[in-house]
């Protein structure tokens, strides 16, 4: 992922859009509920919850 497309992956989730990416041939999603946002892995469903966008972003870091 280029500086580029990672700035617009942050971008997106910060306006809370619901996003799916591949990553280490996985599958997983984004999304957003209330205060609360999630990761999820497909292929078993495996979710981490966090307390928004931002913490998620953080956690990126």
């Amino acid at each position: 992922m280029t500086e580029k497309e990672y700035l617009e992956f942050k971008n997106l989730i910060s306006m809370g859009d619901e996003l799916n990416f591949y990553y280490k041939n996985d599958e997983y999603w984004i999304s957003h509920i209330q205060d609360k946002s999630f990761l999820s892995r497909t292929k078993d469903f495996y979710t981490q919850e966090f307390c928004g966008h931002k913490e998620f972003l953080n956690m990126q870091q």
